[in-house]
């Protein structure tokens, strides 16, 4: 399956997207692990002030106000260090929500870009076989159709059922891009995949299935769920690597061009933060 050589500016447009919302994922993170460890360390800071404003006999208004100050930093710090003795599992266990939901994103933008800009894909037979309303289809516009048809590819194959990039594979076959898939990266995509459903709908505790689905982990169900930092960090590369995966496959079946002449933003590999 060919792709003309002038319409390769929609794939980066996908995957910079993509890339990008990745980047801003990990900065955020990054910052919001910096700033719980600061809040910690500001009881220090603001000890120091009241000692500093007591030898120099500040009036007993700016003692009084610092004290109130000090006590509502204390009480921040109180919450701060229990999150950082959990590992910051509570800002991992967010982060790596929006991991998936990156995923789920990209994929969806990818095969609409597809139908959109690739005149050929609407003759695949498995677009052939989609039954719908003749007067909804006329009612939408070009892009809500092509919306509505990746919808129901994604029912007709059942691709959310599938585990961790299988989920993905089987949409991408349909455009002539699956193939092979690291290992290492399927088991932590599969692993990404439950623990996300495990957050949003189970409570972050383990029920059979997750334990069925992730046997590497050890975990009984009825185990709390946690994303330490090096879990986190293994998810974001596994996303990573398999975005990077599928775009070498575009570059090399559609537009024949070398690795080194396709830039695709990245996520920031430095945003990943060690605090004391």
């Amino acid at each position: 399956m060919a792709v003309e050589r002038t319409d390769w500016s929609w794939v980066r447009t996908v995957w910079e997207r993509t890339a990008l919302y990745l980047q801003q994922l990990d900065q955020v993170r990054a910052i919001t692990l910096r700033g719980i460890y600061q809040t910690v360390r500001n009881v220090g800071l603001i000890e120091s002030m009241m000692e500093l404003d007591r030898a120099l006999r500040q009036p007993d208004s700016v003692i009084s106000e610092r004290k109130q100050q000090l006590e509502a930093v204390k009480a921040d710090a109180e919450i701060a260090q229990q999150e950082i003795d959990r590992g910051y599992d509570t800002i991992n266990r967010l982060a790596t929500v929006g991991l998936w939901a990156a995923l789920e994103a990209w994929i969806e933008d990818f095969m609409l870009a597809w139908l959109m800009n690739d005149p050929s894909a609407l003759s695949r037979p498995e677009f052939e076989k989609m039954k719908m309303s003749i007067a909804q289809y006329e009612s939408m516009s070009r892009e809500e159709r092509m919306s509505l048809l990746v919808s129901e590819l994604q029912s007709a194959t059942r691709s959310s059922f599938k585990p961790g990039a299988a989920q993905f594979e089987t949409l991408l076959e349909v455009c002539g891009l699956s193939g092979r898939v690291e290992s290492q990266v399927q088991r932590d995509l599969i692993e990404l995949v439950n623990v996300r459903n495990v957050l949003l709908h189970r409570a972050s505790i383990a029920d059979s299935r997750f334990v069925a689905n992730c046997p590497w982990l050890s975990i009984r169900s009825g185990d709390q769920i946690s994303v330490r930092p090096d879990d986190y960090d293994r998810y974001r590369n596994a996303v990573f690597n398999y975005l990077v995966t599928v775009n070498v496959r575009v570059r090399e079946r559609w537009l024949g061009q070398d690795v080194q002449e396709f830039p695709v933003a990245s996520p920031d590999r430095h945003a990943s933060t060690s605090l004391g």
